[in-house]
């Protein structure tokens, strides 16, 4: 059973976790399999979460390959729009160039700004 770390989820919502950290966290979730059920599970317990620590949120989830193929997207209430699959592109695109999550490099330009 998987139980979501609130006091990190607050860390991360302010955004005041070193880098060195987060990228220490994107080591330690390579997985050496991944399936269309692990997909399935996963993007489940993220809309949950989602659903119980942020309440009446409209987030989009989706769960893809490198090569785009879609294993899981659903969004947690409405409110959504065709904005969020330009948006879910872009953080693909950018954790594909950079091999880094759009989380990550986000907190490192904000850094550079500061």
């Amino acid at each position: 059973m998987v139980v979501l770390d609130k006091k990190l989820l607050g860390r991360l919502t302010s955004r005041k976790v070193p880098l060195e950290e987060l990228e220490d966290m994107e080591k330690r979730c390579l997985l050496s399999t991944f399936t269309c059920q692990d997909a399935f599970d996963l993007g489940n317990y993220v809309r949950n979460a989602v659903k119980e620590n942020f309440p009446e949120k409209a987030v989009a989830i989706d769960i893809s390959l490198p090569n785009g193929h879609c294993l899981f997207r659903t969004v947690t209430y409405g409110g959504s729009a065709l904005d969020n699959d330009f948006w879910i592109q872009r953080k693909r695109k950018t954790a594909i160039r950079f091999g880094h999550s759009s989380f990550y490099m986000g907190c490192k330009k904000r850094r550079q700004t500061t």
